[in-house]
């Protein structure tokens, strides 16, 4: 199958080189339009109603998230991101990407995010981060929200409450939910340590965050180990000891 993309960076060659890398290594992609700002972005958005829309960050007067607070949710499309800027991660995640691709893009990266771009197509299925983002902005109890969870084959999405804990594996964090499941998600455990509700989550250790709701016991000694409802027991460290008996004791 093919899909239609729009590209919107403010840099003549950074477009020329996407195009270049979609053409040779993503055929299934068709670039309609480049343009380099916001307005023209939205006005071919409109005009040419791409499936894919690659949408760098940093761009003059406007950047790419500025489109996105100008265009109705959830949009008809996907959005990669494509950037020289690694902080913005985070804000890309929550306005519900379907990927965030460093400069210079990786052409194995790429594939990765075109083909689950088309995968989600071919199913008829949509990144669930929109819906996400608008049935959490509907519920008040905190706790009762979702986090959508980006894996090698797709997403899970999961309640804040359903998860147990997290634990960093070099530049990925598995989750371990209530129901017992345990999922790889391919972001690192920092992006997670300021995604999750500090009502609830606390980073006790350099790979380990926790759900306080879910702590059995806590055991004293030079640190401490913490039992989660899992069963797994968590070293917390030093300096992070009497924040978190402060949190259990509140």
């Amino acid at each position: 199958m093919t899909i239609t993309a729009v590209l919107i960076d403010d840099e003549e060659s950074a477009r020329a080189t996407l195009v270049a890398l979609l053409s040779a290594y993503c055929p299934e992609v068709q670039v309609v339009a480049e343009v380099e700002s916001v307005a023209d972005g939205l006005e071919a958005i409109q005009q040419h109603q791409p499936g894919i829309v690659f949408l760098d960050v940093q761009m003059p007067r406007q950047n790419g998230f500025h489109l996105l607070d100008r265009i109705a949710q959830p949009p008809g499309f996907e959005i990669i991101f494509t950037t020289a800027y690694d902080q913005y991660a985070l804000r890309a995640i929550r306005a519900g990407a379907a990927d965030y691709l460093l400069k210079p893009v990786d052409i194995l990266e790429l594939q990765d995010a075109v083909n689950r771009v088309l995968e989600r197509v071919k199913n008829r299925t949509q990144h669930p981060g929109w819906r996400v983002i608008a049935e959490n902005q509907a519920t008040e109890d905190l706790l009762t929200q979702k986090l959508t969870l980006p894996t090698a084959d797709g997403f899970f999405v999961a309640r804040y409450q359903e998860i147990v804990r997290c634990e960093a594996d070099r530049n990925y964090t598995w989750f371990y939910l209530r129901n017992g499941r345990k999922i790889l998600v391919s972001k690192t455990l920092k992006t997670f340590e300021e995604l999750l509700p500090e009502v609830a989550f606390m980073r006790v250790h350099k790979s380990h965050i926790i759900n306080l709701n879910e702590v059995i016991r806590y055991s004293r000694g030079n640190t401490g180990i913490i039992e989660m409802s899992d069963g797994a027991e968590i070293d917390i460290s030093r300096n992070k000891k009497q924040a978190f008996l402060t949190r259990m004791n509140q």
